[in-house]
């Protein structure tokens, strides 16, 4: 079914499985308590997951999985390198973020090592060293590139197919608002400058680091923390505390906002204190968001309207999507479960 015959307007979504951590097997010394990060392959067909571990034994590994979207079932699993930081003691076992290539094939893991691997196989292809911690990982559109946040001020820009380290620069980016722009030559992130006590919205010229403008991060009442391109890049729409606020990326004027003090008798309110994720559908009429109600909501992104509701099992805080969206997964319930959804046929 081809994207432009889906009418994403109008809920054509149907649950087709539930995944828990009851369902993973870890290997021996693991523990399936909770998952830290996940990823959908861009067709769909798979969704990778990073469990931290559960134990003081930092010789045991920590584990990517992959699962079947539409089987539902565990296919593979591998273990990943790790090694001893007192800087980090606390969470050095997490696998703190993971993405996908845009063509499926590479998966990167982010935590006290930053490796790249094959989807297909597990087999390791390269680490990325000299960048520090992988808070955050995400993967250029174009597939060239990749940045990774140390979650404390420093940001890596790297050459994914070689591991070549092309810049590092000491930025102070909230790890959660890096989004890079969908033809890949700008990075969108929040400065979290203490000493100014302002939170701008920063673009970057990718390749050279550069600053190209800033924006206001204080709209109305919202405050952004997350960002989201429509797949044309003409839009920017930033999510967080109060509501979402849509720029015209290249003017950088403001178009719209949903404040929540201003729908406070609507149904979708409660969703509007904490907007935290969203994915666009491939028109980018649609835009798709996780919020403080655990309910996945559709809005009309050119008028700022509400759509629908998709209401699961547990309360949903991330998402994730296949390139055509058509398979969506909505992950929640602090990490213990997931949910897949298809658009019905």
């Amino acid at each position: 079914m081809s994207n432009q015959k889906i009418d994403f307007r109008i809920n054509n979504f149907h649950k087709i499985a539930s995944l828990s951590v009851e369902s993973i097997v870890p290997p021996p010394g693991m523990s399936a308590n909770f998952i830290n990060s996940f990823s959908v392959s861009p067709d769909g067909t798979s969704l990778v997951v990073g469990s931290p571990k559960q134990t003081d034994d930092w010789s045991l590994p920590r584990v990517l999985m992959v699962w079947d979207t539409r089987t539902g079932r565990q296919i593979r699993s591998w273990d990943l390198s790790c090694q001893k930081s007192a800087a980090r003691s606390t969470d050095i076992y997490q696998v703190d973020d993971l993405d996908i290539s845009p063509d499926g094939k590479i998966v990167v893991s982010g935590g006290c090592i930053i490796e790249s691997w094959e989807l297909e196989t597990g087999k390791k292809l390269r680490r990325f060293r000299g960048g520090g911690f992988g808070f955050a990982v995400i993967i250029s559109p174009n597939g060239q590139y990749l940045v990774t946040e140390d979650g404390g001020n420093k940001v890596v820009l790297w050459d994914l197919e070689s591991g070549k380290k092309i810049y590092k620069k000491s930025k102070n980016i909230l790890p959660t608002s890096l989004t890079f722009s969908p033809n890949s030559k700008y990075l969108v992130g929040i400065d979290c400058d203490c000493k100014r006590c302002v939170d701008d919205i920063q673009i970057w010229h990718l390749e050279s680091g550069e600053l190209v403008r800033t924006l206001n991060s204080l709209v109305g009442t919202i405050v952004p923390r997350a960002f989201s391109f429509s797949p044309s890049g003409h839009l920017l729409v930033g999510l967080g505390l109060e509501g979402l606020a849509v720029w015209d990326f290249e003017t950088g004027e403001e178009l719209g906002r949903l404040e929540r003090h201003r729908n406070w008798n609507k149904p979708f309110s409660q969703h509007l204190e904490d907007v935290v994720d969203s994915v666009f559908s491939p028109d980018g009429k649609v835009l798709l968001t996780t919020g403080g109600d655990g309910k996945i909501q559709a809005w009309d992104v050119e008028a700022l309207r509400h759509l629908y509701s998709l209401e699961g099992q547990h309360e949903y805080t991330t998402l994730g999507a296949s390139k055509d969206m058509q398979v969506l997964v909505g992950a929640g319930n602090a990490g213990h479960s997931f949910e897949i959804w298809r658009v019905s046929r």
